[in-house]
């Protein structure tokens, strides 16, 4: 990479890194604020930045355009793998990994204080004489510029670390290598937890619970001790040796999916009311990559007395760049900088000049709409798919209406069409309902706002024949509340609700299975000319095949 990085302890930039051995990711912080952010893999276009060396210098490139540049601190977490951040290697300031999480929360959050619960495969970690102790979840409580540590759980192993493949060490005490474990043994790959999650929603969550909950020991303390891992998948899966037919297999990986994801949630909620428990605060912050779980996170204000809830949209590792960014500017400062409503549209805009010039460079046919919103709302009625490409993209796994593949949720056949022939992925896989967000309670159950699609709630049975097509098999639907914020997403559902009288639309990703969510123009006209996507708007220009 060409560009510098100058540390300046005048400047007011700090900049973060963010990732361990995957999901790469650089933050721009200044005056106490994102100025940008983005996921490496958005650049690189390698899912994950899985096995791609110094990740980190691509999205730094995408951030910091100029050939020099000043900062303050450049930080992350102390797992991020040396192969990351090579060519910053005598730079960096490295924190603790559940801290950097921590921070990611809550600082971006509207509390001036606030529970934390930090949950996640594993943190940082601890060298002893024969092993290493890693964090595998902890408790904090933060209170203006302030994160302190409550306790933690960790998960000591014997063996020498494997700085490459961290993902692959069995650890115990970890709800996240718990998972993870389910999830290889089901027969998805490393990162596609939410598979799991989406699987055991056809599943019986009673049929194998009580042999995981043997392996699980609850103590007053908080501490869970969890002794599930490779060996004991091993041994539980080999009884299940006979001769599956297709139908067969997926109902016995369902019936595992299900229960694994109840036991997971009774070690959430035990350790969410251990941790009302200790600080007596309603408010709670979530990350770490088990924060993703949106059925869990659904059902927090039910299973606990926490009153208000917060999830930043990247809680997983790509959201260190923004906490470890985050944890130095408080280092420095003492007066918070308090954000009532943090967007997570964090990447950079592209002007009409990139949107038209990539257009003709890549030969399209495309028009400037009069009503963008209205004429868009109406070629969904017709039943198009549209690829939907606004303004800058989204931090985080969740594509949230600027970078949003879009379909009317009327159309009941859409979910399989979808999964079958654009997304190209499993048939069991749901859809989001993104809804207008003073509309919630005529169609959802125990719903509250959630813009950032991590919390999954019940569909009314008497709206579930209105959105066939957001319903999953156990009639709960993974919300995206819209509000006025959200701009463009906003009036694009208002003017599709002002047609059909039905204020939800179906959104999912702009991108194909393996494939990282578009970032640039380009990636958006090459991703809609490989797909079987009707309509591609882009900005205002209304584009076709």
């Amino acid at each position: 990479m060409n560009s510098k990085i100058q540390i300046d302890k005048k400047s007011n930039l700090y900049i973060g890194i963010g990732g361990s051995t995957h999901d790469f990711s650089a933050c721009l912080l200044k005056d106490g604020k994102i100025v940008n952010a983005i996921e490496a893999e958005r650049v690189s276009r390698i899912k994950h930045s899985l096995d791609v060396f110094s990740p980190i210098n691509s999205a730094l490139k995408y951030l910091l355009p100029k050939k020099t540049t000043a900062a303050r601190e450049i930080s992350s977490s102390d797992i991020l793998n040396i192969f990351n951040w090579y060519d910053y290697k005598d730079q960096v300031k490295f924190y603790n990994h559940h801290l950097c999480h921590a921070a990611s929360c809550f600082y971006t959050s509207p509390f001036k204080e606030a529970a934390i619960f930090v949950c996640d495969g594993l943190g940082s970690f601890e060298h002893l004489q024969n092993g290493y102790k890693y964090e595998t979840y902890s408790y904090f409580f933060g209170k203006d510029t302030k994160i302190n540590l409550i306790s933690k759980n960790t998960g000591f192993i014997d063996e020498s670390l494997d700085e490459t493949h961290v993902h692959h060490i069995d650890v115990p005490n970890s709800l996240g290598l718990f998972y993870n474990i389910i999830t290889k043994m089901i027969g998805f790959e490393f990162l596609q937890d939410g598979k799991t999650m989406g699987l055991s929603a056809y599943g019986n969550p009673d049929k194998y619970f009580k042999e995981f909950e043997k392996y699980f020991k609850f103590k007053p303390s908080g501490i869970i001790e969890i002794n599930f891992g490779e060996k004991e998948a091993i041994d539980f899966y080999a009884k299940f040796d006979k001769t599956y037919s297709e139908k067969e297999k997926l109902k016995l990986h369902a019936d595992i999916a299900a229960s694994a994801q109840k036991m997971l949630e009774e070690c959430y909620f035990f350790c969410l009311n251990y941790l009302y428990k200790k600080t007596k605060c309603e408010n709670l912050c979530l990350s770490g990559g088990v924060t993703l779980n949106s059925a869990a996170n659904g059902k927090i204000l039910q299973r606990t007395p926490f009153k208000n809830v917060y999830l930043f949209p990247a809680c997983g590792d790509a959201g260190i760049a923004i906490g470890s960014a985050y944890v130095a500017y408080y280092k420095d400062h003492n007066k918070r900088v308090l954000i009532s409503q943090q967007s997570p549209f964090l990447g950079k805009v592209y002007d009409e000049k990139r949107l038209t010039t990539a257009l003709k460079d890549k030969g399209l046919k495309y028009t400037k709409a009069k009503d963008v919103y209205k004429q868009t709302a109406e070629l969904l009625v017709k039943g198009k798919i549209i690829a939907w490409f606004q303004e800058g993209s989204e931090i985080g796994p969740r594509a949230l209406g600027h970078r949003s593949i879009i379909v009317d949720p009327r159309k009941k056949w859409m979910k399989d069409y979808l999964n079958k022939r654009v997304k190209k992925r499993e048939s069991f896989r749901p859809f989001a309902p993104a809804i207008l967000e003073e509309r919630i309670d005529e169609y959802f159950e125990n719903a509250h706002r959630s813009p950032f699609m991590l919390e999954v709630f019940p569909i009314k049975k008497s709206m579930q024949k209105c959105i066939p097509a957001v319903v999953h098999a156990d009639g709960t639907g993974r919300i995206q509340t819209v509000g006025r914020d959200n701009v463009e997403f906003y009036r694009l559902i208002k003017a599709f609700d002002k047609i059909t009288g039905v204020p939800v639309i179906l959104n999912t990703s702009f991108n194909v299975n393996k494939m990282p969510i578009v970032e640039t123009p380009e990636d958006a006209i090459d991703c809609y000319l490989q797909t079987n996507i009707d309509v591609l708007i882009l900005g205002n220009f209304i584009c076709s095949k």
